[in-house]
């Protein structure tokens, strides 16, 4: 046979290729194998193209964020979170709807009579106990006969109050629903405390978040109930309940005369004439309650820090807010509020109402958790992957309900501004992690995605809100109550927050770079929406979210001056500096909170230290930019654009 007419495979056989033969490539086996009688085997192709297999690793991973962003951008209407958008894996119908053993076992009942949920992970021993293992110690009978089931003694939470908090015990009125309040408050009349009931219902109303963490009527019920059923010295858990409990009670009348301090100060019209210094004895007498409330906590405990932490954070006393807050998420755990606890309602072991308050509380910790981080610059503590509670949904209001002054006490309308402000606390948390990390490089491929995918994110955030949530255009001819003006603000403060640490030096003054214009166009959105709470409310008694929006918006149009008046023979912007003072004058207002006015010190300073002073003297500037979280050498800038 010639050589010419011989066949030869495309790909060779092992033994081919060994010898350096050229192959036939007949099937099963090739000539060379016939003849010898070995086994033809066809190995792996090493020889394919390294861009080949490349281009085939991409066009996979496109694929995989193309199904990934599908999936999200059909959640928002099904008001759930779907976790699996951080899964490279598809999941099945059959295991979204499987519940997990593991999850349904975290949870036990201590106290049949009280319902008490206690929360045991998988790593604890505890886990695997039956629920009738858990009793008081005054419920166990001493023995000394060995018992077959194993028992928890808990302690019991309600011990004598001389043992444990001497002077709780000593500064105690115990007189009605007087018992717990300390001394200081014994000419507290009744008339007063039912208005400081009162003021704290106001507080509810122009809260973003804090909507329905406590219900008055069943707090002032249970009041009733367990200052009546307790004694002096009391033994049993008869003197707290999940609506009601001493550190609650302390700390709820510790922010309602907060508040109404606050307004007499402003000279608002007031029936009520209050001592000085009974928010601080208050809130003092509220954090020695939780040295005997927090070995066996209720939802009341959670509720009581929660309102612990808003007084300290209203009054500049962040680092101890942050702490409570922290022992507060602990509780939470503790009680397994992160667990979904839909299965011990299907049980009947505990009320759809019980349920509803456990969730409540949960996304109120949610979101206060991002505003604590955001106000002392660190980590979020409660991310997503440790809860398996679904997002609260949106709920439809009736026709009666599109009035302003019915949206203000309306409990459908002010759930529904929570849950607008989970989900927008959700991207804060995932801007937090992402781009505000100490390992965060804004140069990378990976963190230029990202700001792609959680821009696109926030670009959905407004239209996925329901009606009684969204704003018209012109702003200043709406009437809308103040929580949706402020989640307005609080939106575009995050478009801020996710653009700003992408700024490039070169593109400030010419617009070129998006990130720049994003935030620009942010800022100017919070200053118009500004005017309009302004007009509508007046700035005084601000929300800390509105705070923060305020200030960073305000650091956007310092920005842009500074970087104008680096350019040679151009000076700031007249409206830029309008913007700028108009941010400065409206921190000044906020009386509460306190950071408004460290805020406003703060802009000011840095104006006077950027637009006023020479380039020469301006050597600490770029220390102060990074502040803003910016990682911009201004000293170079100046260099290279000198007046």
């Amino acid at each position: 046979m010639s050589s010419r007419n011989t066949r030869h495979a495309s790909k060779a056989c092992l033994a081919c290729r060994r010898r350096k033969t050229r192959c036939t490539g007949e099937r099963p086996a090739c000539g060379l194998c016939r003849t010898n009688k070995w086994v033809c085997e066809l190995g792996d192709d090493r020889r394919q193209a390294p861009m080949y297999r490349r281009v085939k690793q991409m066009e996979e991973q496109i694929a995989r964020l193309e199904s990934q962003l599908s999936r999200y951008r059909s959640a928002p209407s099904t008001g759930a979170f779907d976790s699996s958008i951080y899964e490279a894996d598809e999941v099945t119908d059959s295991e979204e709807e499987e519940v997990d053993a593991m999850g349904v076992e975290r949870l036990k009942i201590i106290d049949s009579t009280t319902g008490e949920i206690s929360h045991f992970g998988p790593p604890s021993c505890l886990m695997h106990l039956p629920e009738s293992a858990f009793s008081s110690s005054s419920d166990f009978v001493h023995s000394n006969q060995p018992s077959s089931t194993p028992i928890l003694r808990m302690p019991t939470p309600a011990v004598s109050l001389s043992s444990i908090g001497p002077q709780i015990f000593n500064n105690g009125i115990r007189e009605g629903w007087k018992m717990h309040l300390p001394k200081e408050c014994a000419r507290m009349e009744t008339k007063t405390h039912e208005i400081l009931f009162g003021s704290y219902e106001e507080v509810l109303r122009e809260s973003l978040v804090y909507g329905g963490l406590v219900d008055i009527d069943r707090f002032r019920s249970d009041m009733y109930l367990c200052t009546e059923n307790s004694s002096n010295q009391t033994g049993n858990n008869n003197n707290r309940t999940d609506n009601y409990s001493p550190l609650l009670h302390n700390a709820l009348l510790a922010l309602s005369t907060s508040h109404l301090r606050f307004k007499q100060s402003q000279k608002a019209p007031s029936n009520v004439l209050l001592d000085d210094g009974w928010t601080n004895i208050l809130l003092s007498h509220a954090c020695m309650q939780i040295e005997w409330e927090v070995e066996r906590p209720l939802l009341s405990t959670v509720r009581g820090l929660i309102l612990i932490i808003i007084v300290m954070g209203q009054t500049g006393r962040l680092n101890s807010a942050f702490s409570y807050f922290g022992m507060a998420v602990r509780m939470a755990d503790s009680l397994g509020l992160n667990v979904d606890s839909s299965h011990l309602v299907s049980a009947g072991k505990i009320t759809l109402e019980k349920q509803q308050d456990r969730n409540t509380i949960l996304w109120i910790l949610f979101i206060q958790d991002k505003l604590q981080c955001l106000t002392v610059g660190r980590s979020p503590s409660m991310p997503m992957s440790n809860m398996n509670v679904p997002l609260p949904p949106y709920i439809s209001l009736d026709s009666g309900d599109s009035s302003h002054p019915a949206l203000g006490i309306n409990s459908r309308f002010r759930q529904n501004v929570r849950s607008a402000m989970c989900r927008l606390s959700l991207l804060v948390g995932d801007i937090l992690q992402k781009c505000y990390s100490p390992s965060f490089n804004r140069n990378s491929k990976k963190a230029e995605r990202m700001k792609v995918e959680m821009n696109i994110r926030l670009d959905e955030f407004i239209p996925s809100l329901p009606p009684s949530l969204q704003l018209t255009t012109p702003l200043l001819e709406n009437e809308a109550p103040g929580a949706v003006i402020a989640l307005h603000i609080a939106h575009w403060f995050n478009v801020i927050l996710l653009n700003r640490p992408f700024y490039r030096p070169n593109a400030i003054s010419s617009g070129t770079s998006d990130d720049t214009g994003l935030s620009d166009h942010a800022a100017d959105m919070i200053v118009d929406l500004l005017d309009l709470y302004e007009h509508l409310y007046g700035l005084e008694h601000s929300l800390l979210i509105t705070a923060h929006a305020v200030f960073h918006a305000g650091s956007i149009f310092l920005m842009q001056a500074a970087a104008a008046a680096g350019t040679p023979n151009e000076h700031p912007p007249t409206d830029t500096l309008a913007s700028l003072e108009k941010c400065i004058r409206a921190l000044q207002l906020m009386k509460i909170p306190t950071l408004a006015s460290w805020n406003a010190s703060t802009l000011q300073a840095l104006k006077s230290q950027w637009l006023i002073m020479s380039p020469s003297e301006q050597d600490t500037v770029p220390d102060v930019w990074e502040d803003f979280g910016l990682y911009f050498d201004f000293s170079t800038y100046q260099e290279t654009n000198a007046f």
